[in-house]
């Protein structure tokens, strides 16, 4: 199945058009004016109910920065959450672990970031003994920054269309996904 929408994103200079696409059953792909994302959710739509929501991104940009703080997700109930603090990540991650990893194990690569490209080592949220969670990523299109998200769910992740929100200092992108659909 290939579905293509797409999406309007202001910028200060101009506005752009932004492109979501589902490629698979579980996986988005978004090219946009500052940023390419690929966002994987399989995890996800298998754990509807549970108190965590564990997603997959990769990103890849030119010159841009991302900031931790600017990531949310918004439910299908329109309330907004924000991503896990390390912290918390930290202090939870006994009880995310497998989650984790399965999720990883679970997500396919759709090849959207085929080529020379590097792995940047840093992310968000970093688990216990690993190197040092970052508050912000610079983006570079030489190399890929790929790590979890983990947004804390309180009434339980519930079925229907969620959106991962990143603002941006030039755009504010928007990736709409449906779980249990």
């Amino acid at each position: 199945m290939f579905l293509a929408v797409t999406l309007a994103c202001a910028t200060s200079d101009t506005d752009r058009t932004s492109e979501v696409t589902q490629r698979g059953t579980y996986t988005v792909w978004y090219r946009g004016p500052e940023i390419d994302a690929e966002l994987g959710y399989r995890w996800a739509d298998g754990h509807l109910g549970d108190e965590w929501l564990i997603l997959k991104l990769s990103l890849v940009g030119t010159g841009t920065r991302v900031e931790r703080r600017s990531i949310r997700i918004r439910t299908p109930d329109a309330h907004t959450l924000p991503l896990l603090d390390q912290r918390e990540f930290r202090r939870t991650y006994g009880k995310l672990r497998i989650g984790l990893d399965r999720s990883y194990a679970w997500e396919l690569p759709t090849g959207s970031f085929a080529g020379s490209r590097e792995p940047c080592g840093q992310w968000f949220l970093v688990p216990p003994g690993q190197f040092l969670a970052t508050s912000a990523l610079f983006l570079s299109s030489a190399r890929v920054c790929t790590g979890p998200l983990v947004f804390q769910v309180p009434i339980g992740v519930q079925p229907g269309r969620w959106v991962l929100m990143i603002d941006l200092e030039e755009s504010d992108v928007r990736i709409p996904f449906v779980l249990g659909g």
